[in-house]
C-alpha cells in the first residue's frame, strides 16, 4: 500500500492517506475456521457486501495496488464479525474471508481476533463505532471518491490529520458522536483517509439506505 503524503502536507495538518491494507494494530490472531451456524447474520452481510463491491464502494485500486472498504456486524456486547483484510479484489467472499474479532484495547492498539483471514485493518475503527452505543450493530465502510468531496464538512468530518486504524482516529470518532453530530447523521467522512466514509445502524437496512442514498445522490444525481 502507498501513501500520498509529505513532511510539508503533514506539518500543515493535510495528511491524505490510502494505505487501506496495513494493519495498524498489534495483532493476535488466530488461524481457525468459523462456522456459519454460529452468524445468524452472516448472509446478510455477505449479500450486503456482494452489494457494495459491485457498486464499487469496496473494491481494489489497480492503480495504487490496494484495496478498499469492508464491513462487519456487532454479534454480541464486545465482539463483531468483519471483512478480512486484503480481500478488496476478491468479488464474492465466503466465511473464509471474514474474521470474528473477540476482543480489542483501543488504548493499547491492540485487537484479537479468529478465523482464516485476519482482521480488518480498520478493525479498531469499528469498534470505536460501536463503543459509541449499543444499538449500533452494522456499520459499512465504504470508499468514493465523489461522496467524499461532497460530503466533505456538510456531514460529520474527522480531522485530516488523524489516519485511520488509530487510536486517535477512535478518539476522533468519540468526539464527532458525543458533539451530537455523528449521533444524530449516522455517516461521516474521514478526511484523513482519501475517498473514506463510514455509516452505521441497528440494522443493515439502515446502514446500507444511508450510504445507498448519498451515493445515489452523487452518482445519479
Amino acid at each position: 500500500a502507498r501513501q500520498h503524503c509529505c513532511i510539508d502536507a503533514l506539518l500543515h495538518g493535510a495528511l491524505i492517506m490510502r494505505d487501506e491494507s496495513v494493519i495498524k494494530f498489534n495483532i493476535q490472531w488466530r488461524d481457525a475456521p468459523l462456522e456459519e451456524r454460529d452468524f445468524e447474520d452472516f448472509e446478510t452481510l455477505n449479500a450486503c457486501r456482494n452489494s457494495l463491491f459491485d457498486d464499487f464502494l469496496i473494491g481494489y485500486d489497480q492503480h495504487l495496488e490496494v484495496g478498499f472498504g469492508n464491513l462487519s456486524v456487532r454479534t454480541n456486547k464486545r465482539q463483531f464479525l468483519i471483512s478480512g483484510t486484503q480481500t478488496g479484489h476478491i468479488p464474492r467472499l465466503s466465511l473464509a474471508n471474514y474474521s470474528l474479532v473477540k476482543g480489542y484495547d483501543i488504548s493499547q492498539n491492540m485487537l484479537v481476533c479468529t478465523g482464516q483471514s485476519k482482521a480488518s485493518s480498520e478493525s479498531l475503527t469499528h469498534a470505536a463505532v460501536y463503543e459509541c452505543s449499543k444499538d449500533i450493530h452494522w456499520i459499512l465502510h465504504a470508499h468514493h471518491a465523489g461522496m467524499w468531496k461532497a460530503l466533505m464538512d456538510k456531514v460529520p468530518t474527522s480531522s485530516p490529520a488523524v489516519p485511520y486504524g488509530t487510536p486517535e482516529m477512535a478518539l476522533e470518532i468519540r468526539r464527532l458522536y458525543d458533539s451530537g453530530g455523528f449521533r444524530t447523521v449516522p455517516i461521516m467522512v474521514m478526511a484523513g483517509h482519501e475517498d473514506g466514509i463510514i455509516t452505521y445502524g441497528k440494522t443493515c437496512k439502515e446502514a446500507y439506505r444511508v450510504l445507498k442514498r448519498h451515493f445515489d445522490t452523487v452518482v445519479r444525481g
